[in-house]
């Protein structure tokens, strides 16, 4: 809420120059789902977007220990169900009619929604997953986040944190089918005209023949 608050411009600007715009929401187990829901209407009228609104299913404070989450008054799947079936039973407009987003992590859903039944966890599945995992090697095109509960896949894969690096799981046409909006982009700048440096390590050096252009028929440099 401190976006509305202190920037109250910012939603209707970012639309004004073509920006797509979602909510994210911290499920904080310090509070009633009630008392959240109410400010999370206060905040954002209940106007998702076109990305849509997303739950934030982990601990308030990063760096609390689970044994103190776990003695916080709100804690566990069923206040984030209620949360997001409050958010669900809303009439907010977009995709999320259906079911809010769960942002989420291995080991956040371990500790907050795998206590949770089988018909509880199917009903979480129904939701879209962005999950969180950064993996130490990560490689371009081949790295695979693991799923968790019943979802099968991942909308969204935070691959990398400071800053948040993501990734949407389908094609352009999926990404705008899933968010359903109709969306034209500003023309770009073109980027200022650079002159291409290639930096080969001593490393790569060894065994490795480079040509004078692009084909076999070039000489070696």
């Amino acid at each position: 809420p401190d976006v509305p608050r202190v920037h109250g411009t910012w939603w209707q600007d970012a639309k004004s120059v073509g920006l797509m715009r979602g909510w994210y929401w911290l499920k904080d187990a310090r509070y009633k789902p009630s008392l959240e829901f109410d400010a999370l209407q206060r905040a954002t009228g209940l106007d998702f977007g076109e990305l849509g609104m997303w739950v934030d299913v982990e601990k308030p404070v990063i760096t609390m220990k689970d044994r103190d989450y776990n003695r916080l008054p709100y804690r566990g799947y069923k206040f984030v169900y209620d949360l997001m079936y409050r958010i669900q039973q809303s009439g907010a407009s977009g995709f999320n009619e259906r079911l809010p987003g769960v942002y989420t992590s291995p080991g956040a859903f371990k500790l907050i929604l795998s206590p949770a039944s089988s018909e509880a966890q199917m009903w979480f599945a129904q939701a879209p997953l962005w999950t969180a995992q950064y993996y130490w090697f990560y490689r371009e095109g081949i790295s695979r986040p693991v799923m968790y509960g019943k979802w099968q896949k991942e909308i969204w894969w935070q691959y990398r944190e400071n800053p948040d690096h993501n990734i949407f799981n389908g094609t352009q046409a999926e990404f705008e089918a899933f968010h359903s909006f109709d969306y034209t982009p500003p023309t770009p700048t073109p980027p200022a005209q650079f002159p291409r440096l290639i930096v080969i390590t001593q490393a790569a050096v060894n065994g490795l023949r480079v040509r004078g252009g692009p084909g076999t028929t070039f000489p070696v440099v």
